[in-house]
C-alpha cells in the first residue's frame, strides 16, 4: 500500500490504516541478495524460451492449418458461385429463347 495515492487510502477503513502504519513501522525492507536475483533471472529467462519455442512452432502449426483450410473454403464457395451463375445464365438465355420462338410463333400467322 506504500505507493497508493490520497484517494485509495481515504477510501480504507481506520482498522486497515492503523494496521498499514504498525506494519510499516515494525518491518524494514530487506534487499535480497545479488546471486539470488541473478539465479531467478537466469531460471525465469530458461523457463521463458522454453515456453515461447513450444508455443511458438504451435502458432505456425494452427495459423497454416487456418490458412488452408480457409483457402480451400474459399476455393469452395468460388466454385460453387460460379456453379450458380452459369446456372442462371443459362436458365435466363434459355427463357429469351422461348419467349423470342413465343413472339415469332405470334407474329407470324
Amino acid at each position: 500500500m506504500k505507493g497508493s495515492g490520497k484517494s485509495t487510502r481515504a477510501s480504507l477503513q481506520p482498522g486497515v490504516m492503523k494496521m498499514e502504519r504498525y506494519l510499516q513501522t515494525s518491518f524494514s525492507p530487506v534487499a535480497p541478495r545479488p546471486d539470488f536475483v541473478n539465479d531467478l533471472k537466469s531460471r525465469l529467462a530458461q523457463e521463458s524460451k522454453k515456453f515461447y519455442s513450444r508455443s511458438t512452432v504451435m502458432q505456425y502449426v494452427l495459423l497454416s492449418l487456418a490458412g488452408v483450410v480457409t483457402s480451400v473454403l474459399l476455393i469452395l464457395a468460388g466454385v460453387r458461385a460460379m456453379v450458380t451463375l452459369l446456372g442462371v445464365l443459362g436458365i435466363l438465355h434459355q427463357m429469351r429463347g422461348q419467349a423470342s420462338a413465343k413472339r415469332s410463333q405470334v407474329l407470324s400467322p
